[in-house]
């Protein structure tokens, strides 16, 4: 039997990221947009029906999460959880360096002013 692996791909939902087939990761974005079309269908509802009733409505619009397929094909889950580590730890300590720095800077300036 001559399968052949499917590549694994990260995927980032919100802010986490997760290693995954393609063929998961097109259905994850798929379901992760029928669901916010679906809340988003209920919370129009719900709105209409408060409205019709004279009722405030403060629900807040559901917000879509974003299902982003990132760029890299991995030939295990392994391998891709592993760029993942290394993507998180390399955006990580050059974002934490530069908000670091950034930060003591504003905090100068406003001391100053």
């Amino acid at each position: 039997a001559e399968t052949k692996a499917e590549a694994y791909v990260l995927v980032k939902t919100g802010g986490k990221v997760e290693a995954m087939t393609k063929t998961d990761a097109t259905a994850k974005k798929a379901k992760a947009a029928e669901a916010f079309k679906t809340a988003k269908d209920q919370w129009q509802k719900h709105k209409e029906a408060a409205e019709a009733a004279k009722k405030e409505y403060t629900e807040p619009a559901p917000q879509e999460v974003t299902v982003e397929v990132m760029p890299g094909e991995y030939p295990t889950k392994e391998a891709a959880e592993a760029a993942a580590k290394n993507n998180a730890s390399d955006k990580g300590s050059k974002k934490g360096g530069g908000k670091g720095k950034g930060g003591g800077g504003g905090g100068k300036g406003k001391g100053g002013v």
